[in-house]
């Protein structure tokens, strides 16, 4: 590597970043808070997109996520629990489950918003998103 080069590299990685965050903090369209910025700058995903031509030209529609059975994820979380627990854990995190997963317990009550947010939201799982 010559001198010269050595000598203009820094100048030009350090404007290159101040235009990324710039453009961050300029672009405001992801509607997202301040602290995905780093996240975004140091992915090296683009930060605009200029080549879209409209938000209209790119809609797409896409199905509904599904709810997953209140049964299916019980069953998934004690899977996923049973090796941080030790027996009395997982003794007291089965009892808890069949609490909640019991036709009078709020397992099933939730389950039922959770449908109703599935029928009224485009993405039932967060609501931030547009």
């Amino acid at each position: 590597m010559t001198a010269a080069f050595r000598d203009i590299t820094p100048d030009i990685l350090n404007n290159v970043d101040n235009m990324r965050i710039r453009k961050c903090l300029e672009y405001n369209g992801w509607k997202e808070s301040l602290l995905s910025l780093p996240k975004k700058w140091l992915s090296g995903t683009p930060l605009v997109h200029s080549n879209l031509k409209s938000d209209s030209d790119t809609n797409v529609v896409l199905p509904k996520l599904p709810v997953p059975q209140l049964e299916q994820t019980l069953m998934k979380y004690e899977k996923t629990m049973r090796p941080l627990l030790d027996e009395t854990g997982r003794e007291r995190l089965k009892n808890i489950i069949e609490k909640f997963g019991r036709p009078d317990g709020i397992g099933p009550r939730l389950q039922l918003y959770l449908l109703d947010r599935q029928q009224k939201l485009d993405n039932w799982v967060s609501s931030s998103f547009c």
